[in-house]
């Protein structure tokens, strides 16, 4: 069975606050006790620690289509507000 899972985590590094966008896939055993995740997509935006204010952390799982679809885009900025268009929505 294989579940997609979206990621928005943000979190201080050194003098930035950073946003982590990522697109796993996770293939489970019949038994579930085996789950092999593979990272599709990771996006790391870097914004000055003064003028951010903290994004709401969501790990959401996602359709097979929806996980196609974000595959298929190749500018980052486009990507980053697709994936926010589905965690909103």
């Amino acid at each position: 069975m294989e579940n997609y899972l979206l990621k928005r985590i943000g979190f201080t590094s050194e003098d930035n606050y950073v946003i982590l966008y990522s697109l796993s896939k996770e293939n489970f055993t019949n038994s579930n006790k085996n789950i092999k995740s593979s990272v599709l997509i990771s996006i790391i935006q870097e914004k000055p620690k003064n003028r951010s204010k903290k994004v709401k952390e969501v790990k959401l799982s996602i359709t097979k289509e929806q996980a196609e679809n974000l595959l298929k885009i190749h500018e980052e900025n486009e990507l980053v507000k697709e994936i926010n268009s589905i965690i909103t929505q």
